[in-house]
């Protein structure tokens, strides 16, 4: 009975001392962690990003939507110059039709302006030999009347001839009314000419403020002249503001262009071909994490290391990331790593050298 009772008691202070023993050791191990993640800059968090996660989902979908907007944007901006184009097209051949209208009034205005000076030296000569005419008409229908009647009344002559001759004085009397009726035409047609000539002169240098005497001809053309100007004014504006418009579309173009080199830059996108291994690396381990550092995998928390892979470059951007032992957000960068068996990725960390063994 007594030796039972020993072997109990042996039993229960070899567990007791077992017991310790393992809680000692976890509380040695997790002062260990606890001293090595406060002390050690030289760990990285292992990650697989995997094409369906929902971040590289997210950044592609961001690029495929700053890809459509732009090519909207683009066609957009083709849109406003062509129409641009159609309105310096239009501008150039109002302009042109406005030069050839002042050059053909001024040609007109000159022909015209000639042309009522021979008018008016005919209108002159007229005069002056319609009053000679008119002068020797008198004269010879005095003497002629004269004569018929002497010739009548001595009987040298009868009534037939007497009236014959009367008929040659009245006809002699309407070819002189007949000039008189040409230079009254003639006088008209120098007034009208002389108006054209003033609206024609009002087209070709038209003066505020003064109403000039218009034919309805001249009217007409001067109503194209200000369409003409209307048209240029109105493509003048248009084109201004296609101007603006396409420095805004410019604009525009220019933030999708910087927002999609920042997302085609992001090192989520490169998991969109296939897995893709990276390791987030706090700021504090950033200078212990340079391209081609090897990194080690270790058994029984940090005891037993060996090489498994290397990291191959940093990827641009800032990372959040959870800390291996604290509940605590770190912030850092990401850097893609090269490992040797793909299941090192699963560990909780890798080490940037090795410890123990």
């Amino acid at each position: 009975m007594n030796s039972l009772n020993a072997f109990f008691v042996s039993l229960y202070k070899a567990l007791g001392f077992l017991v310790l023993s393992a809680i000692l050791f976890a509380l040695g191990a997790y002062l260990s962690l606890n001293l090595f993640y406060l002390g050690d800059r030289a760990w990285v968090v292992p990650a697989v990003i995997a094409p369906t996660d929902t971040r590289v989902l997210q950044v592609s979908a961001q690029v495929a939507q700053y890809s459509s907007e732009r090519a909207r944007l683009a066609a957009q901006r083709k849109e406003l110059l062509a129409r641009l184009e159609d309105m310096d097209r239009v501008v150039a051949a109002e302009q042109a039709f406005q030069r050839n209208f002042r050059a053909t009034v001024q040609a007109d205005l000159h022909a015209r302006s000639q042309d009522l000076e021979r008018l008016q030296k005919l209108g002159e000569a007229a005069r002056g030999t319609q009053g000679e005419i008119e002068r020797a008409r008198r004269a010879y229908t005095v003497m002629s009347r004269q004569r018929l009647d002497d010739l009548l009344q001595a009987r040298l002559i009868d009534s037939e001839q007497f009236i014959s001759g009367t008929y040659h004085l009245a006809q002699i009397a309407h070819s002189n009314l007949s000039l008189a009726r040409e230079q009254a035409a003639i006088q008209q047609q120098a007034a009208a000419m002389r108006r054209e000539i003033d609206a024609l002169r009002s087209l070709a240098s038209p003066r505020p403020g003064t109403l000039a005497i218009m034919t309805y001809e001249m009217l007409r053309i001067q109503r194209d002249l200000e369409r003409s100007l209307l048209e240029q004014a109105r493509a003048e504006g248009s084109r201004e503001a296609l101007r603006q418009g396409i420095a805004a579309l410019d604009q525009s173009l220019g933030e999708y262009d910087r927002l999609l080199a920042t997302a085609r830059n992001s090192p989520l996108l490169r998991a969109t071909g296939g897995n893709l291994t990276v390791a987030y690396v706090p700021y504090a381990n950033l200078d212990n994490a340079t391209e081609g550092t090897p990194l080690f995998g270790c058994y029984l928390g940090i005891l037993i290391c060996r090489r498994v892979g290397r990291i191959v470059e940093h990827l641009p951007g800032e990372v959040s990331f959870q800390h291996p032992l604290r509940n605590q957000t770190l912030r850092g960068r990401m850097v893609q790593i090269e490992l040797d068996e793909a299941r090192w990725a699963e560990e909780q960390v890798l080490l940037g050298r090795k410890l123990l063994f």
